[in-house]
């Protein structure tokens, strides 16, 4: 079975950068190797390339990829396919893993965690950011009947399921 795919939350480089510091309080970047999964079109991870020693996104969709690739020229950022289960690198080879609203939609959670486990170092850190249902915005969009809303929606996530499940 495939991984559920989500549309790409619509993030300013504000709310990146905001996101970024805070979780850069507790956790220095520099120095480290860091690994963006899920990354998407790469806006975190080039972000994170700003900062750290090395960043590696990884995602499911190839199209999301191709664009992460033409903006990464000259930032010590790389970007792979990966099929939804299997991080396919060595074991204890990252200082932090960086999952940015990506848990929902992942097929086995048990299986993705283990493997995160198994490429985080000894002491790395696993930063997950996932939506919050009291938060008043929905920002993965919505579907009306064959009409795809792809920008935030206001109190959606105070809706019955139903009504914003894509």
């Amino acid at each position: 079975m495939k991984p559920e795919l989500g549309i790409p939350t619509g993030s300013s480089n504000y709310i990146i950068n905001k996101r970024i510091r805070k979780f850069e309080k507790y956790t220095p970047l520099k120095n480290k190797i860091i690994l963006d999964l899920g990354c998407g079109d790469g806006a975190y991870a080039l972000c994170l390339a700003n900062k750290a020693k090395m960043v590696l996104g990884i995602d499911v969709e190839k199209g999301r990829l191709k664009i992460a690739k033409s903006k990464s020229k000259g930032k010590k950022v790389n970007f792979q396919l990966f099929n939804g289960l299997d991080i396919p690198f060595d074991d204890s080879y990252f200082d932090i893993v960086f999952m940015n609203e990506v848990i929902e939609h992942v097929e086995d959670e048990n299986k993705i965690l283990s493997e995160i486990r198994r490429v985080l170092k000894n002491n790395g850190e696993l930063i997950i950011y996932a939506p919050n249902r009291n938060f008043p915005l929905e920002g993965h969009g919505m579907k009306l009947g064959n009409i795809k809303l792809n920008f935030p929606i206001p109190f959606l996530p105070w809706l019955p399921f139903k009504f914003h499940k894509y």
